[in-house]
């Protein structure tokens, strides 16, 4: 029965059932010629599939015709899975072949296997890709958010201090060098205040990145939890063995009865095994807690990392807008403009600043009402 499945395996899948060698289904008289043909009716069509080694071959014919294999035999592989057959290797070996050596039960399975065999039951695999793509959307989303809020706030400020300004250059014209000068020491103060806050941000960003721990413990956590139920299908195997000596005096195979003593011994061995057990457990259990505060505090700092990193980003974008106010206010000191083209100037610039302001404002509000359609699809996925 094995090399059934194992021929079966190899000629749809290129790999056998066992967790055997490819090269070891090869005859061990000649130890060439491994050919195997495999027949079936999908969706109304008869297909014939050829796959051997030493020679290797590997041909699929549709209705006695081969198909185009213009690609390499992965792609092959794969165009062959996913449009033909519509089901994995894995899929295939929990639900059509069932091996009495290798099959593990459903429940048994890890948690990415078993997603994995119910998504190509009931074809869901575009969910999952639809949920990666919506997690890139959502974090793309909340960034652009933060920018374009920055952006409206940047837009806001610029029109309140060119507005300022075309004020008190009306009112102060004989001025216009001192207000000027003062522009210049605000924003330089204003520049040199990011500066600090940028190595104040950068410091504490080191100081949590070196706190993070290469392994966050994860792995181990999913080992442990693993063991723990490894360790309660041993405890209900033994309560299941105590549970026979106290209620059968008779062996049900032989028919022969049961010495008393060794059932004593036999109920006493299993149930000092399974206090063991049950006290290994708990002990890695207490591991598991650990390693689960460990998980959570090392996520606790990577949070506090990325709004960091975030603060980080919209200080460079206030220092780079600060820059260039004062750029463009000592190119003004030295053109030495006069009054009428100064207000001429200055009546563009909120203009500008004004439509800038216009559209932060209805790109912000776009954005937000793209984060709750984003929000009811990540619901919904």
């Amino acid at each position: 029965k094995s090399t059934m499945i194992d021929a079966l395996c190899f000629a749809l899948y290129g790999k056998p059932y066992r967790s055997i060698k490819k090269n070891q289904l090869i005859n061990s008289l000649n130890r060439s010629a491994l050919l195997v043909e495999v027949e079936f009716i999908t969706n109304g069509k008869s297909y014939l599939v050829r796959r051997g080694a030493k020679p290797d071959i590997f041909e699929v014919y549709m209705e006695g015709t081969l198909l185009n294999k213009d690609a390499a035999d992965r792609d092959y592989q794969d165009h062959f899975e996913k449009t033909i057959l519509k089901i994995n290797f894995k899929s295939f070996s929990q639900v059509v072949v069932l091996g009495a050596t290798t099959f593990v039960p459903f429940m048994q399975m890890s948690a990415s296997h078993r997603r994995q065999v119910i998504e190509d039951l009931l074809d869901l695999q575009v969910f999952s890709s639809m949920n990666v793509l919506l997690k890139d959307r959502v974090a793309t989303n909340k960034q652009a958010l933060r920018d374009s809020q920055f952006a409206e706030q940047s837009a806001q400020e610029g029109l309140e201090r060119s507005r300022k300004f075309a004020s008190t250059l009306e009112e102060q014209s004989r001025e216009t060098d001192s207000i000027r000068a003062r522009e210049q020491a605000r924003l330089e103060l204003a520049i040199k205040s990011v500066d600090n806050a940028l190595e104040e941000l950068n410091a504490n960003i080191d100081r949590l990145q070196e706190q993070i721990p290469a392994n966050d413990g994860s792995a181990q956590a999913r080992k442990f939890a693993d063991m723990r139920v490894l360790l309660a299908n041993e405890v209900k195997k033994l309560n299941k063995e105590v549970a026979f000596f106290h209620d059968n005096d008779t062996c049900p195979t032989c028919k022969q009865g049961i010495d008393h003593d060794f059932k004593e011994e036999a109920i006493a061995s299993r149930t000092a095994k399974v206090n063991e057990i049950v006290a290994a457990g708990k002990e890695l259990q207490n591991k598991l807690d650990a390693l689960h505060q460990k998980i959570d505090a090392v996520r606790a700092l990577q949070d506090q990392i990325d709004e960091l990193i975030s603060q980080h980003q919209m200080k460079l974008h206030e220092r780079s807008v600060l820059a260039r106010q004062l750029k463009a206010l000592q190119s003004e000191q030295a053109a030495s403009t006069s009054l009428d083209e100064k207000r001429q100037k200055l009546n563009e610039e909120i203009a500008v600043l004004e439509t800038q302001l216009t559209i932060a404002r209805e790109k912000y509000s776009q954005l937000h009402e793209e984060s709750g359609t984003l929000a009811a699809a990540a619901s919904l996925l």
